[in-house]
């Protein structure tokens, strides 16, 4: 029974992202980006254990917590596919309906804003980076550890020595560098390509030195990752129009993989081959392995904690009637430690399969709302939307709902959303980036 479960689910996620794939096809969307990540980095990977063990951690697990992990990935893959094929009717009776776009306004008041805000975050975070420095020198996580269990036992200290501390900025640093600055390099980016005045670069390179800093003290590769790729993306994301939503994807996937896998060698300290191998394990493998604590101690050692309360889940400590993701940690593996997993898994903490259904349905409708409005942009600015949400996208695969929403997944999106509305444009007709005016869709050329 389980076996077949397992083959089911294996199936129906290489047909989910099949399906997401063939829609992407006809023009990138929140949904199908969103769809297509999850399901092949926190659904798929269940179906994997199997031939993968030597790759994760050293937890026994039951079948009935593979049960519950497996039929929890099925209501998202069901839902998903739902919410693709609604999305897709919506869209076409949209088409004839759509008004005409706006690109981003490019006065004064919004050249103004922009470079303020350049200069806001470069000065905070080098601020910020004068005390930390002070307390941890930047990438010492990556020049002084040489395996898996030192890197993270130095993260701990980091966490306990530098984000622990009260008052400091931290929890500023981190929103500002990982989360505002890859929103302002882009649109910094896009105000060189228009105007061709070198002050908005020097203000992109100026800004991405403080962030890359910033994820070298606090040791996260994630943020690390984050960092690197913000510069590269927002100048190149605008010379992408014209081509196909699959070239683009490969294209961030190379630098993802080359970018990655240079990462954890540093971490590790390892040969190219070994750390691409903890990569895969890393982005295929530990999102899916993570959540099975979940359904292993839920709700057989922990209760269910309400409906409401699938939402989120507290990281180290929480109240005398709630538990934390440390909690749920010491009573799978006996160690108590930040076993972050996706929203699902959170779902599940507060109601069951029912929190499930929740947390999915809630997700995917808002995600569904998002685009109803973005598919007003025409693609290079749609483009640029959904790689807003960028770090929203990764931390959803080990986070839940409403922290995801506080990394900026779906807010970024809507921030830029709101720019290209024109906020602060004229009243004069909006025009296409050759400069020639929108005709309504009704009218005559």
């Amino acid at each position: 029974m389980l076996t077949a479960l397992l083959i089911f689910h294996f199936v129906a996620c290489v047909a989910l992202i099949i399906f997401s794939a063939f829609r992407m096809t006809r023009g990138i969307t929140l949904m199908n980006a969103f769809v297509i990540i999850f399901t092949l980095c926190g659904c798929m990977g269940v179906s994997l254990f199997g031939f993968f063990q030597e790759s994760l951690p050293a937890v026994q697990y039951s079948d009935v917590a593979l049960y519950r992990a497996l039929v929890a990935n099925l209501i998202f893959v069901i839902c998903a596919t739902a919410a693709l094929a609604l999305e897709a009717h919506l869209f076409k009776r949209k088409a004839p309906h759509r008004t005409a776009f706006r690109i981003i306004p490019t006065g004064f008041e919004v050249k103004a804003i922009v470079v303020a805000a350049s200069l806001f975050i470069t000065g905070f975070l080098t601020i910020w980076l004068g005390k930390a420095g002070k307390l941890e020198n930047p990438f010492a996580a990556y020049k002084e550890t040489g395996g898996s269990g030192q890197y993270y036992q130095y993260r701990k200290l980091i966490e306990e020595d530098v984000s622990g501390r009260v008052g400091e900025g931290t929890f500023t640093a981190k929103k500002l560098s990982f989360n505002i600055s890859p929103l302002i390099l882009i649109l910094l980016a896009y105000l060189f390509y228009k105007t061709k005045n070198v002050l908005y670069l020097a203000l992109l390179v100026l800004q991405s030195i403080p962030p890359l800093m910033v994820a070298g003290i606090l040791a996260h590769k994630s943020y690390l990752l984050v960092a690197i790729a913000a510069p590269v993306l927002a100048l190149g994301v605008w010379k992408l129009k014209g081509y196909s939503a699959a070239i683009v994807v490969s294209i961030l996937a190379v630098l993802f993989v080359i970018g990655g896998t240079a990462i954890f060698h540093a971490t590790l300290n390892s040969t190219v081959g070994v750390a691409a191998g903890e990569l895969f394990a890393r982005v295929f493998l530990v999102p899916a392995f993570t959540p099975i604590f979940y359904y292993e101690v839920v709700p057989d050692a922990l209760p269910f904690r309400g409906l409401l309360q699938s939402l989120y889940i507290y990281h180290v400590q929480a109240p005398a009637w709630d538990y934390a993701i440390y909690d749920v940690a010491h009573h799978a593996t006996g160690k108590p430690y930040g076993a972050n997993a996706h929203f699902l898994a959170v779902g599940f903490t507060g109601a069951g399969f029912a929190g499930v259904l929740f947390v999915v349905l809630l997700c995917l409708a808002l995600i569904l709302l998002f685009d109803y409005f973005l598919i007003e942009l025409e693609p290079s600015h749609r483009l640029v939307a959904i790689c807003c949400s960028g770090f929203g996208f990764i931390s959803i695969l080990s986070i839940n709902l409403l922290g995801a929403f506080e990394n900026g997944f779906l807010l970024g999106s809507l921030v830029f959303y709101a720019l290209c509305r024109g906020i602060a444009a004229s009243n004069t007709p909006p025009q296409t980036e050759a400069g020639v005016p929108l005709l309504p869709s009704n009218a005559t050329a």
